[in-house]
């Protein structure tokens, strides 16, 4: 930088001022851009970023995976059944249906016996013997 002055040059005399300064201009954060054109002088960052510093990554999930074999979304820490899909109200494990029938064992009337919904779970009435 180099500055000039004169002074006196109505009285006939003449001075002449010269300052300069040398080296390398200001930098405070070290990043190698200097202060007048660094957005962010107070921390080192990167010239494609004008001086800031690049934005910080999102962390990664440090949650572990929630174990569920059976894939019911009951987790297996509090599935009574890990391995057979079954609704969270009854733990994790399927419904009873001893008879196979399709109409759980808790509201089917005959459990042991197949049958059918209209009939609460119990078989129909062959009335005239036919099958």
């Amino acid at each position: 930088m180099a500055t000039s002055s004169l002074r006196h040059v109505s009285s006939g005399s003449h001075e002449l001022g010269v300052g300069m300064r040398f080296g390398k201009k200001r930098d405070k954060d070290g990043d190698g851009i200097p202060d007048e054109r660094d957005r962010c002088p107070d921390e080192p960052g990167t010239r494609a970023r004008k001086g800031c510093p690049e934005p910080e990554a999102e962390p990664e999930s440090e949650e572990p995976a929630v174990a569920d074999r059976d894939g019911d979304g009951t987790p297996d820490a509090q599935d009574t059944c890990p391995d057979l899909p079954g609704p969270r109200e009854n733990a994790g494990c399927p419904w009873g249906d001893r008879d196979k029938d399709g109409i759980r064992d808790a509201i089917d009337e005959c459990p042991d016996v197949p049958g059918v919904a209209s009939n609460r779970g119990c078989p129909l009435n062959d009335r005239d013997g036919d099958g």
